[in-house]
């Protein structure tokens, strides 16, 4: 019997691990994917925060021409004396009947101050109207007359800057609201 070994001379490598070439290759793959990954992610951050200031703008619109429009519908009529029109630091004083008793009236002013949009009744401050994280920038209040009726138009600008973004948020909303007669 004759038994050829025919591999003796083939060396047989053992091969444990990486190559430095190998590392290089997969860290620079991994710090690609790593950079792409977090800019996506902070832009995602980005788009969100002006979701949010543009949701907080529209909510502080909505709030104080809700309550503008739900005083100015009660009023007898606006206190020109103590009112300022037609200038982007706007003031109306409202004169309101009370709903218990006609003899008895209220005073509403609103007015805009240090960025924020104020609110006394009856010559005491009653609070802001707008919140902190955004500026009113334009409270413009125009009074129109007619034969008949009275109006009160509105103009409001409200700002916001959203965290992660150099970019100021303004936007504009108006509105006409007829006194009740």
């Amino acid at each position: 019997m004759y038994l050829i070994y025919m591999n003796k001379n083939i060396k047989h490598k053992n091969k444990k691990g990486f190559s430095i070439m190998e590392i290089i290759v997969y860290f620079a793959i991994l710090g690609i994917i790593s950079v792409l990954v977090t800019d996506n992610i902070i832009s995602l951050f980005k788009n969100y925060n002006i979701v949010r200031a543009n949701q907080e703008i529209e909510y502080n619109a909505i709030s104080i021409l809700d309550k503008l429009t739900k005083d100015i519908k009660e009023a007898e009529n606006v206190i020109l004396g103590q009112s300022s029109f037609s200038v982007p630091l706007g003031m109306v004083t409202l004169k309101i009947a009370s709903s218990t008793n006609g003899f008895i009236t209220d005073t509403r002013k609103f007015y805009l101050n240090e960025n924020r949009l104020k609110y006394d009744k009856n010559g005491v401050y009653f609070g802001d109207l707008s919140t902190k994280k955004v500026q009113v920038s334009n409270f413009k209040i125009y009074y129109i007359t007619g034969t008949t009726t009275e109006a009160i138009k509105v103009e409001l600008g409200i700002e916001s800057k959203p965290n992660l973004n150099s970019s100021i948020i303004s936007k504009n909303f108006y509105t006409t609201i007829q006194l009740h007669q």
